[in-house]
């Protein structure tokens, strides 16, 4: 059964994982921008984030993430947000980006008064979880209409300037798209991924542990329909991938907490063997742990169950964290996640003897 615990009952800075309840599974219900200073420093093998597209959803509450008057300020918020990201992460660790891009309005009567074509009012948009938002208030920044923003591209070069490295930028493509009412251009299928590390070398990344088709940086993934009030989930395989590629399967070091990775051994033959990349006193790894930031109804998190990583997982909307419990309890009664849940609880066994 995932843990649930608020945000308030997190009063301080946290000194370990450890301080954190035992479960293979934890959700914690609150703004982003308040827990992640709680959590504690080096700790993440893989962080996947799917941060509020600029100006394209409005999820219905005050100073939600997204909604900022202008593209630099919404850069900015990003840009402080994953400065706390960065101090949780461990030395080893990535942080993968889901970040899509839009179109100024088109129409400057809808953008001056929120009037749309049929008289109503795109402005005042009732406040539905995902609902599409409107621009209302004018062009931003002096950009024309009908623009491409390029927000991905922003977000990625105001981290880079920020003292992160980009590794990686890899394109979703989404195989087939949903009607898109428009004749003067193509119709939108991909999205952009980012992945941000910490410094120049040291950082894990296992190729082998994916598919052939995801080894470049173009990945044909379709979109996964979701049953339930959120509009935009994406695939469990796109976390999946992402988190086969920045955390190991055989996991980390329980001290250290760095990661076992595939060594190259000629011994007759060539092949690949699990050892452990720190020189600690001989151990059985435990599982890496994995933060989900904006974790919506869970999908990520069911991909990190899934391939036996623990996950933090961060959602502010109480009603999203209510479908991902339901989600992620059906998902830890799957056969295959006894093995994380097991090794998380041995491990628990072994600190506290």
């Amino acid at each position: 059964m995932p843990h649930v615990i608020q945000s308030s009952q997190i009063p301080r800075k946290l000194n370990s994982l450890r301080d954190l309840p035992d479960n293979p599974v934890i959700i914690i219900q609150g703004d982003v921008r308040e827990v992640l200073p709680k959590l504690p420093d080096d700790s993440f093998h893989c962080v996947m984030s799917g941060p509020p597209y600029f100006n394209q959803r409005d999820y219905g509450y005050d100073e939600q993430m997204g909604r900022e008057k202008s593209l630099a300020l919404y850069v900015e918020e990003l840009v402080g947000l994953y400065r706390h990201v960065r101090e949780t992460l461990h030395r080893t660790g990535g942080v993968w980006t889901n970040i899509g891009d839009g179109f100024t309005c088109d129409h400057p009567q809808q953008r001056l008064t929120g009037i749309g074509k049929d008289g109503g009012n795109w402005g005042a948009h009732s406040k539905i979880a995902g609902s599409r938002a409107r621009d209302s208030t004018g062009p931003q920044e002096g950009r024309k209409a009908k623009d491409l923003i390029l927000a991905p591209a922003a977000f990625a070069a105001g981290l880079r300037d920020d003292d992160w490295w980009l590794r990686d930028g890899v394109v979703w493509d989404k195989v087939s798209t949903s009607p898109q009412h428009v004749t003067d251009r193509g119709p939108h299928k991909h999205e952009d991924i980012f992945r941000h590390v910490k410094s120049e070398r040291g950082a894990y990344y296992d190729l082998l542990a994916v598919e052939p088709e995801f080894r470049t940086d173009v990945w044909r993934i379709a979109p996964q329909r979701y049953r339930g009030d959120h509009s935009a989930v994406f695939p469990v395989k796109l976390a999946e991938t992402c988190y086969r590629l920045g955390s190991s399967e055989r996991g980390c070091c329980p001290s250290c907490r760095y990661p076992w990775k595939r060594q190259r051994v000629t011994n007759g033959s060539t092949h690949y063997e699990w050892q452990p990349s720190c020189r600690c006193p001989t151990h059985t790894p435990v599982p890496c742990t994995v933060l989900d930031l904006f974790s919506g109804t869970g999908s990520a998190s069911q991909a990190a169950i899934d391939l036996g990583r623990r996950v933090i997982a961060i959602e502010f909307k109480s009603d999203y964290v209510r479908q991902a419990v339901e989600r992620l309890r059906a998902a830890l009664a799957r056969e295959e996640a006894w093995a994380c849940r097991l090794t998380i609880e041995d491990y628990a066994a072994r600190v506290s003897s």
